[in-house]
């Protein structure tokens, strides 16, 4: 859920519960003016259009009204839908799985594959989240899964990719950005584009930290994965406040940062969402390895596909090592206590993927 929504998300809770312990007001009209009141007392509110109805379900009196024959956008309400159709087309306890594989021959003993693919299966938790959900509880390390498939294939005894390593994200078809997202939402964390093969929630998160005066600011990325050009020309100074500013070229990885961060200031830190998701992960994956003593000779690259393109035959090649999400109930827990844009629309897909055969909207609507 974009930041800006939280206020009026926040203020339609407390209009509902005041709704449900003020009907008894109705007949003197208190009821709409204390409505009125609520809503001047958050800014929010006040800039939006609003539309509500309230009715005491007893008697059909309309307690109080405003454009209630309005159309608005559902915003973050719709996800009770889509995580109960995933509920029910998929089961709680359904897994996703994500795979590693080589596009050549490979058998147990055999220290070297031609290439490898790391192919996604729509697990939303490709991540240090820690599930079952819990609030607040920190994460873990971002890269844990990527790092556990990467430790399966050392353990097989694999120490040499002679090509590359490619980041495979054809299992959902189509565009990487659902309609009514703005180009500005695909900039953050809550924008991040949907993709088969999600790594950290497709997002970077980066830091800024105080340094010495005069000097430029401490950066720091996490996950550590240099996919982002990042262009730091924030300054430390005396003061106690971070004015930090951002700007990224759309459609691009090249981050600018200006300003300045106080000696005495908070750490800032911004999520960002990565452009190319696949890549990313290809990216982080290749650097696991090589901090383990695989020898990786090609470069990262990256595979979606369109939606005129039809679905891939079955994968020949060799399945080199698993990785299990956890159990989908878990994940639907974590989406709507969060309101987790990113993990809607990939479960909304998944279902499509299981039903129809083609992870897209179009077949979804045929669920």
């Amino acid at each position: 859920m974009p930041p800006q929504w939280e206020n009026t998300s926040r203020m339609w809770r407390i209009l509902a519960a005041f709704a449900l312990s003020s009907v008894i007001a109705s007949a003197s009209g208190r009821f709409d003016k204390r409505i009125e009141e609520l809503k001047a007392r958050c800014p929010a509110v006040q800039r939006g259009r609003i539309g509500y109805k309230f009715i005491d379900v007893e008697t059909g009196e309309v307690l109080a009204e405003q454009d209630s024959a309005g159309f608005f956008t559902p915003a973050s309400n719709t996800k009770l839908y889509t995580t109960a159709l995933a509920l029910v087309r998929l089961g709680p306890n359904y897994k996703f799985q994500t795979e590693l594989r080589t596009s050549g021959h490979w058998e147990a003993g055999d220290a070297a594959v031609p290439d490898l693919q790391l192919v996604g299966g729509g697990d939303p938790n490709l991540s240090g989240r820690v599930l079952p959900y819990r609030p607040r509880a920190p994460d873990r390390d971002p890269l844990t899964a990527l790092k556990s498939l990467a430790d399966k294939l050392n353990n097989a005894g694999i120490r040499e990719i002679d090509g590359d390593v490619t980041g495979i994200a054809t299992r959902y078809a189509g565009d990487l950005y659902p309609r009514g997202w703005t180009l500005d939402d695909s900039l953050y964390e809550y924008g991040a584009p949907v993709s088969a093969l999600a790594l950290n929630d497709n997002t970077l998160s980066i830091t800024l930290r105080p340094a010495g005066l005069g000097e430029l600011a401490e950066a720091e990325l996490r996950p550590a994965v240099n996919h982002f050009v990042l262009l730091n020309q924030v300054v430390t100074d005396a003061s106690r406040v971070a004015k930090v500013h951002l700007y990224r070229v759309p459609g691009t990885s090249e981050v600018l940062l200006w300003g300045s961060i106080g000696k005495a200031a908070r750490e800032w830190e911004e999520d960002l969402a990565v452009e190319d998701p696949a890549l990313f992960a290809a990216e982080a994956l290749i650097d696991i390895l090589r901090d383990r003593g695989v020898v990786v000779r090609g470069t990262a690259r990256s595979e979606y596909r369109n939606l005129n393109e039809h679905p891939s035959p079955a994968q020949s090649g060799t399945t080199l090592a698993v990785h299990d999400s956890a159990p989908l109930w878990q994940e639907i827990q974590m989406i709507n206590k969060i309101s987790q844009n990113l993990h809607s629309e990939m479960l909304l897909r998944e279902v499509a993927r299981v039903t129809r055969g083609e992870g897209t909207i179009n077949a979804d609507r045929k669920s």
